[in-house]
Order: C-alpha cells, then structure tokens, then sequence
C-alpha cells in the first residue's frame, strides 16, 4: 500500500515538471514571437514617417512649382513656411531655385509688380524690355547721328581758325624777332649791371649771417642770464620767506616738554600734525640759548613713538651729566621741519668714520628718515645717481664731502661734476654744509656711550647693559618703554 503511493507521488511529480517544461518553452515561443513582431512594427511606423516626410516635401515642392511658373503666388510668410518644409538637403532642388531667382532678376525692375515674377509673365516681360531697348538703341543713334555732323562742322571751322592762327603767328614771329634783337641788346648791358649788384649783394648777406650769428649768441646768452637771474631771484625770495622761520640754524623746531633722565626717554611738542616721523634725530640746545648755529649741542634725540598731534616720546642718544637735557631745551634738526619737506643734494666723499670708504648710504637714510628729499646727487665718478634729478630753487643745502681733488685716485670728470655742482649751488643761493655739521645738527651719534644721572654719574658709566654701547641708528635695538598715561604739560 505504502509503496502503491509512494509511485503515485512519483507519477504526479514527473506529470508536474513536465508540465513546467512545456509552459516555459511556450512562453519563450511566445515572447521571441512578440519581440520579432515589435521590430517589424517599429520599422514599418519609420516606413510610413518617411513616406509621410517625403509626401510632404513632395507637396512643398509642388506648391513651390506653382509659384515659380505663377499658377498660385506665395506670399513671403508662405515662401519661408515653404522651404523650411522642403529642408535644405536636395542639392538638385536648391540648383533649380537659385536658377530661378537668377532668371528673374533678368526682368525686374521698379515697374514690374511683385506677382508677375515667374515663369507665366517671363517672356512678355523679356519682349517688352527687349522694346524698351530697341527705342533707346533707336535714340542713341539719332544722336549719334547729330554728333557726327555736329562734328564735320566743328571741323572746318577749326580748319578756319588755324589758318588764321598762321598767318597771326608768322606776324608774331616776325614782331618777336624784332623784340628779341632789342632785348638782347638790353640784356647784355643789364647782365653787367646784375652781375656787380649780385656781388654787392652776397656781402650784404655774409654780413647779414654774421651778424645774426651774433645775435643768436648774444641772445642766449642773455637768456641764460635771465634765467640765472630769475632762478636767484626765486631762490632769495624763498629764502627771505623762511628767514623767520628757520635761518640756517638759527631757530630751534621744537622743545623738550618732559624728561625721565632714569629710562632716558624724553617728550617732545612735535607730533602728527607737525609731519614728524619715527626715528627723526634732533640735536638738543639749553633752553637759555637765542639760538643753535653757535652754542655747543648738550646732546641727541631720537624719536621712538608719535603720540598725538603735537606729542612725540624720543629716546636719549647722548647727554652728559654735568649738563643734563632739561624741560624746555629746545632741539633742531636741518633734515625736517614743521609741516613740510626739507630739500637736500649731496656731492663729494661722504666719509663719516674716516676709513676711507663711502658712507652715503648712510647719510641718505638719515635725511629720508627725517622726512627729507634728495634733489641731486654726484657720485665719486662725476655721475648722477640717486632719483633726484637737479638742484632747484625748493633745494635747501648742499651736503659737501671730501672734494675729488683731495681723493687719490679721482678722474677729471669727478673733479668736474664736482666743481660744476659747487657752481650752480652758489648761482642758485643754495647753502653749502658739511657731513659732521649736518649729522652735529640731526643729532646723529653714532656709537656713543649714554652717561646718567645721580650717584652713577661718571664717564665710565654705559647703561643698564655693562660693557655695550647703544646705537643710534633705527629703532629696532632700543629697549621701548612704557608710556605715561598722562600726557605732561608743556
């Protein structure tokens, strides 16, 4: 029994998988069938659209036909709807329209309408143009006809004149003959006569041209006066200007307001508004002095930090102690002054240590530091170097080193451009100043030893910092102190 179903389950099972086998190859059969016939339906919708294009191109065409041989005139909206219908890949067809615009340019013109250019109107209108000029070739040659007896005419009557204009000049030939033999007659006596007041003449002209030389000579000569003049004239009047304000170091630019002699810091009443600048030297002078071209400087300044308008914090650079710097000295410096540029020019050696080497670099910093503006400046070549182009009448001083001709070594060029700059400083009224006077002055110090007050007042005394000396030059090697944070009274 048990067996008898188990091979019922055997016989169901094989019918079923059979079964399976049968329904895929039939669904395959199928879908393979329906994908064949999908392609077939898709090639013959792409049949029938370009049937359908080529139907209406072909309608385009024929509509466009029609127009070219005037049995239905298209406007121009419809012409343009036309060939964009008909596309633009049929060679053939674009050959047949531009011969047929071709054609038609034959017979245009302002009296022909607009609709009768085709093919219908194209011979009537040929043979009427072809009338219109046979009436005109008809006219031209009546005309032409008129102009060759107009011509004959013209002939003989030119014949007339010549024979006339003959037997005139036979006259006139023989008038002339007769002239001729007085005129050379006349000409001879008069040739003499040119030849000595042409000799008289070109020495008139040397004379004329030497004396014009002259003038020219003189001319420029008096021009260069008169601009030398002009330019002293210029130079004094700017001078006497700044006589009360500052005669060559006569008159201070400023004073010390407040002095910390333990951090040897100072405040000066110098500051924004006045132009001053960091690292700007002064030299300071005793309060009690009318003025700073004589007395002895009692020290140096340099300026650290612009406080305000009129407020400056500087830093002691030289002092001594049996003459300390007070408030109320008053200080100075030739390389600025308030509210405007100090003009400079430098020639010669500029040997500040007494090596023999050049130290204009150096001197150069300091007066641009201090706001100061280089207008020239002559190398020991006899060159000029540097951006300034010349001295001029804003040219305040001019700093003179060692002269070339006290240089071994010097070329005539140097010793030139040297003597000729000591010149046009002189013709300008530009003052003359020497390298020591000018650092003396901007309190330049070099390498100095600061000397303080109080019970460590003696000469062996260097600072703070034993056995170091402190420089001058910049602000990068000073210690910065502390500002006060009241501003002191001036």
């Amino acid at each position: 029994m048990a067996r008898s179903e188990n091979q019922g389950v055997q016989i169901w099972l094989i019918l079923t998988i059979i079964l399976l086998v049968a329904v895929s190859v039939f669904t395959f059969i199928f879908y393979r069938s329906s994908s064949e016939l999908q392609k077939q339906v898709e090639t013959a919708k792409a049949t029938e659209k370009a049937a359908q294009d080529g139907l209406r191109k072909a309608v385009f065409q024929v509509e466009y036909l029609k127009h070219m041989i005037g049995w239905n005139k298209l406007s121009k909206e419809d012409l343009a709807i036309n060939k964009n219908g008909m596309g633009t890949g049929d060679a053939e067809w674009q050959k047949m329209e531009a011969t047929f615009q071709q054609d038609m340019l034959v017979v245009k013109s302002a009296d022909v309408p607009e609709e009768q250019l085709n093919y219908r109107h194209f011979f009537q209108l040929v043979l009427t143009s072809v009338k219109k000029r046979n009436f005109v070739v008809g006219e031209l040659t009546t005309q032409i006809a008129q102009a060759i007896i107009d011509r004959d005419k013209a002939i003989q009557i030119a014949k007339l004149n010549e024979a006339a204009e003959k037997a005139a000049s036979a006259k006139s030939n023989q008038e002339l003959a007769t002239q001729r033999s007085v005129w050379q007659t006349t000409y001879a006596d008069t040739t003499d006569q040119t030849k000595k007041q042409k000799v008289k003449h070109d020495q008139q002209v040397v004379g004329r041209k030497q004396d014009q030389q002259k003038f020219q000579i003189d001319k420029t000569n008096l021009e260069k006066q008169l601009e030398g003049a002009k330019i002293a004239i210029q130079n004094l009047a700017d001078r006497a200007k700044d006589k009360q304000e500052a005669d060559t170091f006569k008159i201070a630019d400023g004073k010390v307001v407040w002095v910390n002699q333990r951090s040897k810091m100072v405040w000066i009443n110098l500051g924004r508004k006045d132009g001053l600048r960091r690292a700007t030297t002064f030299s300071v002078y005793d309060r009690d002095e009318s003025g700073v071209s004589k007395p002895q400087r009692k020290g140096a300044l340099e300026v650290l930090r612009i406080i305000n308008d009129h407020s400056a914090e500087a830093r002691i650079t030289e002092s001594y102690s049996s003459n300390p710097i007070l408030p109320q000295d008053k200080i100075y410096t030739p390389a600025w002054r308030p509210g405007r540029k100090v003009h400079f020019a430098i020639a010669g050696l500029i040997d500040v240590t007494g090596n023999g080497k050049s130290d204009r670099g150096m001197v150069r910093s300091l007066i641009r530091q201090s706001s100061g503006v280089i207008d020239y400046e002559l190398d020991m070549s006899g060159k000029q170097i540097g951006t300034g182009k010349a001295m001029t009448v804003n040219t305040r001083f001019l700093v003179v080193g060692t002269a070339p001709a006290d240089v071994p070594g010097s070329t005539q060029a140097a010793i030139g451009g040297y003597s000729d700059a000591i010149k046009q400083a002189q013709q300008m009224g530009i003052e003359r100043i020497s390298v020591d006077k000018l650092l003396s002055y901007m309190g330049w110090t070099g390498n100095v030893q600061i000397t303080g007050l109080g019970v460590r007042a003696s000469a062996n005394y260097k600072g703070k910092r034993t056995g170091q000396t402190q420089k001058s030059m910049g602000t990068n090697a000073f210690r910065k102190d502390a500002p006060r944070t009241t501003v002191p009274r001036r």
